[in-house]
């Protein structure tokens, strides 16, 4: 077996699974080899039991339903079982179908769809995996793969700018348009690869049809092997060198006034100034057409004529 399975009962007739007929004795497995984690809910909460080789694992499958959440790159798992005794006292083979049940077929290939459009490669490899039929899961595999070769790319330069709310995390176009923002209060806490996620979700919500692509101001192309990273060594922002300059006086001088139509050096946006406080260290609250308001450095912003 491979994959995560959804809650469930185990059944003796594999037609039933999807339906009535559950199996009101103990069930019961013996796993061989593999990984994952064996869930069993009993309507007060869940039991989680690592699953290792050797491990047997008995519950009471009239009162409780379970699951099996697949370890990230576990591969296969072997057992013996799941088994339970008949009415009349013979070990019988306990089913469950649902890996290959047309219903949670369907559910894998819509969970699918969805991550596509958000553009989580991930989620779509992982949904597409728990599908229990080897060749169809292959197959939606291939073609999943084909569109992605057939689309055109949507390449976004991401840049870190300090706000008054911790850092804005930008991503623009081609032509210098501001596509996305992002609010990131600690970049040391934020690792590429959940931050790159929300994102997609982010774009995948306005432009539909392509595939998503980040880089940096220096033209490196952000992947995978940046997931781990988190953005202050992305961006190499500096905790203390952050510290020293929230604590400094902002040169030049705030000399825009309100009412005054001003850009964001660091992402080409163009908003106007709402609000001005000289003594504070971010003296200029700007309010965009398409984003939120937010208070800006006296360095960070440009007069518009």
């Amino acid at each position: 077996a491979s994959g995560s399975v959804p809650m469930h009962q185990d059944c003796f007739s594999p037609f039933d699974a999807a339906e009535t007929g559950f199996i009101d004795g103990y069930v019961a497995v013996l796993y061989v080899d593999g990984a994952g984690t064996f869930v069993v809910e009993t309507g007060d909460g869940e039991q989680a039991i690592d699953i290792v080789p050797g491990r047997f694992i008995a519950w009471p499958n009239g009162l409780c339903r379970h699951r099996l959440d697949a370890a990230q790159g576990g591969g296969a798992r072997a057992m013996l079982g799941p088994m339970a005794m008949d009415a009349g006292g013979l070990m019988q083979r306990a089913h469950d179908v649902w890996s290959t049940h047309p219903g949670y077929i369907g559910l894998c290939k819509n969970e699918a769809a969805k991550a596509e459009r958000e553009g989580d490669d991930a989620a779509v490899r992982r949904q597409l995996n728990n599908i229990g039929v080897p060749g169809i899961a292959a197959d939606l595999l291939r073609q999943y793969e084909e569109r992605q070769r057939d689309k055109p790319s949507l390449v976004l330069t991401l840049s870190l700018s300090q706000s008054s709310s911790g850092f804005l995390l930008t991503g623009t176009g081609i032509d210098g348009e501001s596509l996305l923002t992002l609010t990131i209060e600690k970049p040391e806490d934020a690792k590429y690869g959940a931050v790159a996620k929300e994102l997609k979700k982010e774009v995948g919500s306005r432009v539909s049809g392509m595939a998503f692509k980040f880089v940096l101001s220096d033209g490196t192309l952000l992947s995978e092997a940046h997931d781990d990273l988190d953005l202050a060594a992305l961006f190499k922002v500096n905790a203390s060198d952050r510290a020293k300059a929230s604590a400094v006086e902002v040169l030049p001088p705030a000399v825009y006034e309100v009412g005054d139509r001003v850009c964001i050096a660091a992402d080409g946006r163009v908003g106007t100034i709402i609000q001005k406080d000289v003594e504070d260290a971010l003296p200029y609250k700007v309010e965009f057409d398409d984003h939120p308001s937010d208070w800006f450095h006296a360095s960070a912003v440009q007069l518009v004529k």
